[in-house]
């Protein structure tokens, strides 16, 4: 019992010090701007570059959409690289959205990585790799969190 009890004050220990960083971000994310800049990268980007345009070469309005969504997304699947976050909650969560993000700005982003290979060789290169992990994913994997025995039971103890 001790042993389950010290493990289980590690463990909430270790998530309090990492509130303010997710606080941090889901602020981030509600702010009208962000919204703004992500509708400028899915819907925007490709209708007005070729697709094997550098980032650097965007105009400032779009390469300042693309550095805010791209970083965000990117410090979000950071968080679960350094096991702050749970990757499956945020995966079922955040699947759709980190799909399209990247497939918006994926040929920008290779193509910067190509202008400039000494220091941009791994531009996104976080975000790129769980944005192809995000993508096997199905949609109905947010319902199956919903779903899932132990949310049940954490949503009736709620109510």
């Amino acid at each position: 019992m001790a042993a389950f009890l010290t493990t289980r004050q590690l463990r909430v220990a270790r998530q309090a010090n990492h509130i303010d960083a997710v606080r941090l971000l889901l602020s981030e994310f509600r702010d009208a701007s962000f919204y703004r800049h992500y509708r400028l990268v899915i819907d925007d980007l490709r209708a007005n570059y070729p697709a094997n345009t550098p980032l650097s070469d965007l105009k400032a309005e779009h390469q300042n959409a693309v550095i805010d969504v791209a970083h965000y997304y990117q410090s979000i699947v950071g968080m679960i690289a350094f096991d702050i976050l749970d990757e499956g909650k945020v995966m079922a969560v955040a699947h759709g959205r980190l799909t399209s993000t990247w497939d918006a700005i994926e040929s920008f982003v290779l193509a910067e990585r190509l202008a400039h290979p000494r220091t941009e060789r791994n531009l996104f290169s976080i975000l790129q790799e769980f944005a192809e992990r995000a993508s096997e994913m199905p949609d109905e994997s947010m319902l199956d969190l919903l779903k899932s025995p132990r949310r049940r039971k954490s949503v009736r103890s709620i109510g």
